[in-house]
């Protein structure tokens, strides 16, 4: 039964490189099966990599580590390798350990009662792996785990739709635990369901495939929830050699918590068979692991049956000590379970709308952004016939005396300053409602940083009244990158414009370009000056100015507009700044 098919013997006297290859194959193919010969295996094939120097090996090794830890209760050991490899997995392209690290992480936030953060993962993970080759696998593992989600959520329909698409994906699948967890998915949501015939054929097929397959923790799980369905029609007899089947494989492989579950059943039917001192001993048992393990919502069940025996037995002040701790126990776990619904439905409500409200929500972004056209579009004509008037006005008093004309020009010249303002206003407007509507345009391609500056540079440097001209580094080896280059012009645009503005009188400002091994920093950075630490949190809002701005021409939306642009192609923007003695923003562009 736990003897594994198919595995070669691995010598030591091979070659380092095929011994790794044989490692980490044996990895993936038995990792959720031979636990211990997986953790052994791949600490020996990790002392290959360092001793070959071979790092993204050792972080595929590294993922099976941090399963056989999870599987062996250490939570937080596991997590820590996960996160220190994860993004490495990802650019090595090493999908299927990538997904098997979210896998990890998310079950453990779950099991923490951290829902949010556990969904947000997985999603996290489906958007790193859109568009990317050979992720087939990585996909049906990550809708396997939604179907689990959702089904321990109670959210039928959407477990189901999870574990179809997981099915519905398995071709020719070579992950035999893989193939065997999506169909029992299916099998309980089934049993859920009340489709009973539907769930005992699929348990059926499930058992024969594990044993097959020599998949020992599937093959206790088969006999279990067979048990269970021969259970719910009262064929205790059978339903109890199935649950003693199931205890005997988990017995057998140490797995303690999951002993509980097939002590609980076995004990179930002792009860109804009025066995007593057969199920006390049983549950008295699975109280000693749950204890041992932490395994509260078991605990409780265990003290709640406790009891009853007790009460059977007419040991009257035990059965309300038992009694007492269940009631306990579950005033705890109703607290928990509340918090948990309570976050998934805000979960649901942020990203998991009804198409109702999400065609309402389309309608009303129209509207706003018919809106905001329509009335920028009005305020337009009358500002144009403002400015037309303005100067006619100028050209008809043009004959008069030279004092009268100059404070006619000085009145005239604050109204054209006034238009001028509401214009821009009014064209930062537009652009700032096609971004909040999302109906900004956005189509990346290579790009050559260096040409692209240059070209800036000089535009920038040609218009500068007051001699200054702003000054070009470049750290680091250079390199393309994939962006659009509409929204980073604009972008820099916006702030070499407010470098120049912000440090009138003052040294360059620097554009700065550091090409580093996982990202590219543009820096732009003046002399001016600066912002105080308060008002830096409030800089990218809509409309707002620093104090000490107010006497220099802006609108408030241009880093507002930037902050969107660099968002939008799929960048960070950060500010440094310290009052009085200058400003650097920093675009941050994983590569």
């Amino acid at each position: 039964m736990n003897k594994i098919k198919g595995v070669k013997k691995i010598s030591g006297e091979k070659d380092d490189i095929e011994k790794l290859n044989q490692i980490i194959n044996f990895c993936r193919d038995n990792y959720n099966i031979a636990h211990d010969k997986t953790y052994s295996l791949a600490k020996s094939g990790i002392e290959i990599c360092e001793k070959l120097t071979l790092s993204a090996e050792k972080n595929i090794l590294e993922t099976y580590l941090a399963f056989f830890l999870w599987h062996n209760n250490e939570p937080q050991k596991s997590l820590s390798i996960i996160y220190s490899i994860s993004e490495k997995l990802l650019a090595n392209k090493n999908y299927l350990e990538f997904s098997l690290g979210v896998i990890i992480t998310s079950l453990i936030e779950w099991a923490k009662g951290e829902v949010e953060l556990a969904f947000n993962t997985i999603n996290q993970a489906f958007e790193e792996l859109k568009n990317q080759e050979n992720t087939k696998v990585a996909i049906i593992r990550l809708n396997w785990t939604l179907g689990v989600f959702y089904f321990d959520l109670d959210e039928i329909e959407d477990s189901l739709r999870h574990y179809q698409l997981s099915k519905n994906s398995l071709d020719h699948e070579t992950d035999f635990s893989v193939v065997a967890y999506i169909n029992i998915g299916l099998a309980t949501v089934y049993k859920k369901k009340l489709e009973l015939e539907k769930a005992e054929k699929l348990f059926e097929e499930i058992l024969v495939y594990s044993q097959t397959n020599n998949i020992w923790m599937v093959e206790a799980r088969s006999y279990h929830e067979l048990g269970m369905l021969e259970q719910l029609k009262e064929n205790f007899d059978k339903a109890y050699r199935l649950f003693s089947k199931s205890y005997e494989i988990r017995l057998a492989n140490n797995a303690r918590p999951a002993m509980v579950t097939s002590l609980i059943s076995m004990a179930q039917i002792d009860i109804v068979k009025k066995n007593f001192s057969n199920a006390e001993i049983k549950l008295l048992q699975a109280l000693e692991i749950s204890k041992e393990k932490n395994l509260k919502p078991k605990t409780s069940i265990l003290m709640l049956q406790l009891s009853g025996i007790k009460e059977e037995q007419f040991k009257h002040k035990e059965s309300l000590y038992y009694l007492k701790k269940h009631y306990e126990l579950e005033k705890e776990l109703k607290n928990v379970i509340k918090n948990n619904k309570n976050a998934y439905l805000q979960l649901n409500y942020k990203v998991q709308k009804t198409a109702k409200e999400l065609e309402r929500e389309k309608e009303l972004s129209l509207l706003k952004t018919s809106f905001v056209s329509t009335a920028s579009h009005q305020f337009r004509t009358p500002l144009a016939v403002i400015q037309s008037n303005t100067e006619l006005l100028l050209m008809l008093l043009s004959k008069i005396d030279n004092n009268e004309l100059e404070r006619v020009k000085k009145v005239t010249g604050r109204i054209t300053g006034q238009i001028a303002k509401m214009t821009d206003l009014m064209e930062e407007v537009l652009v700032l409602g096609k971004l909040t509507s999302g109906n900004v345009h956005y189509e990346a391609k290579e790009l050559n940083l260096l040409e692209f500056c240059n070209v800036l540079i000089q535009q920038f440097n040609a218009i500068q009244e007051d001699g200054r001209i702003l000054e070009f580094k470049i750290i680091g080896e250079t390199y393309n990158v994939k962006l659009d280059s509409k929204l980073l012009g604009h972008t820099l645009t916006n702030l070499i414009s407010n470098a120049f503005k912000y440090s009138v009188g003052k040294e360059n400002p620097e554009l700065t370009i550091h090409f580093k091994a996982k990202e590219v920093v543009l820096s732009v950075k003046d002399y001016g000056i600066g912002i105080s630490k308060n008002e830096q949190l409030h800089l990218f809002e809509p409309f707002y100015r620093a104090d000490n701005a107010t006497d220099i021409k802006g609108t408030g939306l241009g880093l507002s507009i930037a902050k969107e642009y660099v968002e939008i192609n799929k960048g960070n923007i950060l500010v440094k700044s310290i009052l009085g003695e200058g400003s650097c923003f920093e675009i941050i562009f994983k590569r």
